[in-house]
């Protein structure tokens, strides 16, 4: 942990870029809603620059991806146009949340820490070409929960998560994937407002927020298109965790279903979050994280 501390502080410019990052997430809820997320997520580019972890071509391909999206809800309803912009978008998020699209160099964060004896290490990046995209897509395709929503959102997701708990938790315990392991570290500080913040938050703006959302829009001809735009976001959410082995597939894709159930049922990308985060929260406290070690 103090190592963990002593790299943020070693340069006065990374806890700033850190900081314009939780920002530019954290400007999406202010009420009423204001184009502040711009501001931050434009400064945190223009740091991550400076610092050398976005080249001049990776600055290219976020303000592309930025503008794709603002043309995709802001532009001209033009037949076709808006199907070929959403395949994309989805396409290049994709590829940007796996780190596939060359201008980028992402903060190596957390250095393998061992969250118990018997866990594989875990290991967290800052990524800009991650953030920065799901910064965008909340901000130009979503009206954000207000406070007086949160109670109906929690009481809907009840359920999924129930329901995710009893096959995450029992599918991979009796595979020998993880096990019971509960624990209280020091490391807890660190890693809810970074896994809350900068993977629930951010993932589910693609794989819920996009993909699923506005497949159904893009295709409106499709007969139970609710279903498919369910199983489709979560194959795609499942095939993103391929570096990590087929069993995180399978585990991932089984997540995203109960994920993408959530905001079908509520319509709101709160209610995704939330399931997302409960679920990370209680593997985290209980069992082995992220996996045994083999």
């Amino acid at each position: 942990m103090t190592a963990f501390f002593h790299q943020i502080t070693s340069t006065i410019f990374h806890p700033i870029y850190l900081f314009l990052m939780v920002m530019g997430v954290v400007s999406l809820w202010l009420t009423p809603k204001t184009v502040w997320w711009i501001v931050w997520g434009m400064a945190a580019a223009l740091m991550g620059w400076y610092l050398g972890h976005i080249s001049p071509f990776g600055l290219i391909i976020l303000a592309g991806f930025t503008l794709a999206v603002v043309l995709y809800y802001r532009g001209p309803n033009i037949a076709g146009l808006k199907a070929v912009l959403g395949i994309g978008i989805s396409a290049a998020g994709v590829l940007l949340y796996m780190h596939f699209l060359p201008g980028f160099s992402n903060w190596h964060l957390i250095h393998g820490i061992k969250v118990s004896a018997a866990s594989t290490p875990y290991h967290f990046y800052l990524s800009a070409d991650k953030i920065i995209p799901g910064i965008v897509l909340l901000a130009m395709g979503h009206a954000m929960a207000v406070s007086s929503q949160w109670r109906e959102i929690f009481v809907q997701s009840f359920i999924p998560i129930l329901l995710l708990l009893a096959v995450l938790i029992g599918l991979p315990t009796s595979i020998g994937y993880i096990k019971y392991d509960p624990k209280i570290t020091e490391w807890l500080v660190v890693w809810l407002p970074i896994n809350l913040l900068f993977v629930c938050i951010i993932e589910e703006s693609l794989f819920r927020g996009f993909i699923q959302k506005e497949l159904g829009e893009m295709f409106p001809f499709l007969k139970g298109k609710d279903l498919i735009c369910l199983l489709i976001a979560a194959a795609v959410f499942g095939l993103t965790h391929l570096p990590a082995g087929l069993t995180m597939v399978g585990i991932a894709t089984i997540a995203g279903l109960g994920y993408g159930y959530a905001y079908m049922k509520t319509q709101k990308i709160e209610a995704a979050i939330m399931v997302h985060f409960v679920i990370n929260l209680i593997h985290f406290f209980f069992f082995t994280y992220p996996a045994l070690a083999r």
